[in-house]
């Protein structure tokens, strides 16, 4: 393989009389707006500043005593060529490190590299059209069957890996480097989902750039829901939809990522050059994107966090949407304590309508002490958080909450209160609970007895009652938001009021 090491001279091949030239570390390209670059009798190694500057180029060839390196892996560049890419100097003659992304159409011949972790298992998918096993020979390969959500060993170092199917690899590598070499995938790709078992199928992005999954779901809404999963290590699932991350899982879906989906139906999802883009990250990052009527918990303990957001969406239900919703998938370290929300499954991704009180649970596999936060509550008077094994409520948006709990525990153990802001809370049908001045009324309509619990915003218990049939009223002395509680043996109920 050849190495850059040198920068020299290139000649760009003009095909109009009026020619421009850009000098960029002592190389110059001479060339016309809109034509070609053509790299002749040198080792380039490209920028992101000059891949900027080559937009304007919609052709590339490299000729055969020349080759092209995209940055590397410490500092990646992302080229676009419109039109037509030539490689006329085999297959390393052009290079794209870990990290970099290359747009383009015409399935020229590289090599690609990624880099990954020692210790844990990656999803990946292949970028070039010839790849088989025998890149992972001596290492665990293992693909992933829809009908049984179950993964085997691929044994066969002859296998074809399919473009767009992904695959798990055991990162035990060497060098923590896997390399492809060959034509690069581009164009219309195509993979065969099943919703024979549960629906989980393992695809991944074919290219050597990454995809924009808003687009590609809404090319392949008919056969697969808005969620994807990306396994970011042995402790954490990434997830997405409609917008909405946990676990620092963005839309981009980055070069050689494998990542599942959930098929509706049988089907072909289809991906395509106009979803292709240029994302600088590496595969997760966080969105800046401020999302109204959310709420985002995360869950820490012994050195990890996990994450399960909730949103008020109107079109949604209380149920699964496949259009919004995403299911949790948990980790397989024992210590990393999982955190979700439930409409009828668990899930880390909740969309629903307005409602006041949404079901959180935690899975601890070791018995310690955990702390759950709110990391983000946007457009919510407030979000009040019940443990309904100590009985304390915490209002999220000032304090976190920790809490001791022990491996095996009954993981529904908490409760989430919240109201939007703006608009009014539902009437209950069981008892009525309003205030006027400094007094807090609770009318038990028909119900005969049952305890009263009035909280401050920051979960203190400041007073409690037995009720007698009617209407209960308690007196407060301070000014500001309190919580009030009525348990009786048939039902429950949960108010905000104000006390001027």
């Amino acid at each position: 393989m050849k190495k850059t090491i040198f920068i020299l001279s290139i000649v760009v091949l003009a095909l109009a009389s009026q020619a421009q030239h850009i000098y960029n570390n002592g190389a110059r390209i001479v060339g016309t707006s809109g034509s070609y670059w053509v790299l002749d009798n040198g080792n380039f190694a490209l920028t992101s500043d000059d891949a900027t500057k080559l937009a304007q180029f919609a052709n590339l060839i490299i000729n055969s005593n020349s080759s092209l390196t995209l940055g590397s892996a410490a500092t990646p560049a992302y080229l676009t060529v419109s039109d037509t890419l030539a490689n006329n100097s085999g297959d390393d003659g052009l290079v794209i490190p870990s990290g970099s992304s290359l747009i383009e159409s015409s399935g020229a011949t590289a090599v690609v590299t990624f880099n990954i972790s020692a210790g844990e298992w990656h999803l990946i998918a292949v970028p070039t059209s010839n790849a088989t096993s025998g890149i992972f020979y001596g290492h665990y390969l293992q693909k992933h069957t829809e009908a049984t959500n179950a993964y085997a060993d691929v044994t066969d170092p002859g296998e074809v890996l399919a473009p767009m199917k992904g695959y798990a690899v055991w990162g035990d590598l060497a060098d923590n480097q896997i390399t492809y070499v060959g034509p690069l995938n581009k164009g219309e790709q195509t993979f065969a989902s099943t919703h024979v078992g549960a629906g989980w199928n393992l695809i991944g992005n074919p290219y050597p750039s990454s995809i924009d999954w808003s687009l590609a779901y809404a090319a392949n809404s008919e056969r697969v829901n808005a969620a994807t999963y990306r396994h970011v290590n042995a402790s954490n699932w990434a997830s997405y939809a409609s917008g909405i991350q946990t676990n620092t899982a963005t839309k981009y879906i980055a070069p050689g990522q494998g990542f599942f989906v959930t098929a509706n139906a049988g089907g072909t999802i289809n991906f395509s050059n106009t979803m292709r883009v240029h994302d600088a990250a590496t595969f997760y990052k966080s969105s800046d994107e401020v999302v109204p009527n959310l709420v985002r918990l995360e869950v820490s303990g012994n050195g990890y966090k996990d994450e399960a957001v909730m949103r008020f969406l109107s079109e949604a239900t209380s149920e699964f949407d496949g259009d919004y919703d995403a299911h949790k998938l948990y980790g397989d370290v024992a210590e990393a304590a999982q955190i979700y929300s439930t409409g009828s499954v668990p899930l880390s991704i909740n969309s629903m309508p307005e409602t006041d009180m949404v079901p959180v649970g935690v899975k601890a596999g070791v018995s310690g002490t955990y702390t759950i936060a709110a990391t983000e509550i946007n457009n919510l008077q407030y979000a009040t958080l019940e443990d309904t094994k100590t009985g304390i409520f915490t209002a999220l948006a000032n304090n976190a909450y920790t809490f001791n709990m022990d491996k095996g525990e009954d993981e529904m153990r908490f409760k989430l209160y919240f109201s939007m802001l703006g608009v009014p809370e539902p009437k209950s049908v069981a008892a009525t609970v309003y205030s006027y001045q400094k007094t807090a009324y609770i009318n038990m309509n028909s119900l005969v007895k049952g305890d009263i619990f009035i909280y401050n915003i920051a979960g203190k218990l400041v007073a409690s009652k037995l009720s007698v049939k009617g209407t209960n009223e308690i007196n407060l002395s301070n000014t500001g938001n309190y919580i009030v509680k009525v348990v009786t043996d048939k039902t429950s109920l949960v108010k905000k009021i104000f006390i001027q």
